[in-house]
């Protein structure tokens, strides 16, 4: 038994693949109430020893995916939670005009969430 918990932490560990991190972030998208997701998907980059490049990664392919202002406001979380100020670049694309003013809003609290956070 105990050893069967080991293969199954490291399958989780080893094999996760940037497709199925990507669908689970779809999976999250399709139910605002479930953005709270978002910060156990995160955790589990820390418990995987993964990059923090990977998980930006998987946000721009999310982006790429699914423009949405759904997918925006879950990518700001990500970054108000463990974002940098160098990673509110991910948000240096174009946009549809009709979403400017949304898209600038959530651009601004996200960028203050971030420089609030990494004063230091």
């Amino acid at each position: 038994m105990g050893e069967e918990r080991f293969v199954i932490f490291l399958s989780e560990a080893i094999i996760t693949q940037d497709d199925q991190l990507l669908e689970e972030l779809l999976e999250i998208l399709k139910n605002e109430k479930r953005f709270g997701q978002i910060f156990f998907w995160t955790d589990k980059f820390e418990k995987r020893k993964d990059s923090k490049e990977r998980m930006f990664k998987i946000l721009v392919q999310l982006l790429e995916h699914s423009t949405s202002l759904k997918s925006i406001r879950l990518i700001s979380l990500c970054l108000q939670y463990k974002g940098s100020r160098s990673d509110l670049r991910i948000f240096d694309r174009d946009f549809p005009e009709s979403w400017s003013k949304k898209v600038d809003n959530i651009k601004k609290g996200t960028k203050l969430s971030v420089w609030r956070k990494t004063l230091e």
